[in-house]
């Protein structure tokens, strides 16, 4: 099962670099991998307070893979790979995959509740860059890629904590349903 979570978390961020490649049609031209340990440290020590500091220590990418713009050491577009994400994102497909081996299926309606909970897990835990968006690593930034202006983008941004909470409940939501259905009725659904 820990296979198919760590298939899924891979797959997930090449589709997103992908995306990326296909939107701008152009290569990434730089990787980098970031000191996160120490970036974390200096964040944690930096600031007046630990609360004020986990916000930001939790956004801190560990790899980094984009586009510069040409002459400049900014990057037009990246993707970031954040551990808190990926922990999230870990917690999600641990959690889609053991319900999915519990159903044997995806056609039945429990699991596609669940799946549409991980949807909304797999977009708010994103952290994709571009320049329109004022290179803020954001899961928003996949809307403005997508079509939707960019400030209009931003604005949502806010939501994407109660987003995620909401994709868990429906992950949550369908395996609790699948645990609560009679034996002899779960062959039918």
């Amino acid at each position: 099962m820990a296979w198919r979570s760590i298939v899924m978390i891979v797959g997930y961020h090449f589709t997103l670099l992908l995306a990326l490649m296909l939107r701008f049609r152009e290569w990434p031209d730089y990787v980098r991998i970031h000191p996160w340990a120490d970036n974390v440290w200096s964040v944690m020590t930096g600031f007046p307070s630990p609360a004020q500091a986990l916000p930001v220590a939790l956004r801190e990418p560990w790899l980094e893979i984009g586009r510069s713009v040409p002459g400049l050491p900014l990057a037009q577009w990246s993707l970031q790979v954040i551990p808190f994400n990926l922990l999230v994102g870990a917690l999600a497909s641990l959690l889609f995959c053991r319900l999915w081996r519990k159903t044997n299926s995806l056609s039945r309606p429990v699991p596609v509740i669940s799946a549409i909970g991980l949807m909304g897990i797999a977009l708010t835990t994103s952290a994709l860059t571009w320049l329109a968006c004022c290179a803020s690593p954001s899961w928003v930034v996949i809307l403005a890629i997508m079509g939707m202006w960019p400030s209009t983008a931003m604005s949502l941004q806010p939501a994407g904590p109660a987003l995620a909470l909401a994709g868990f409940a429906l992950l949550l939501t369908g395996m609790v349903i699948h645990d609560d259905i009679p034996a002899a009725t779960k062959n039918i659904l």
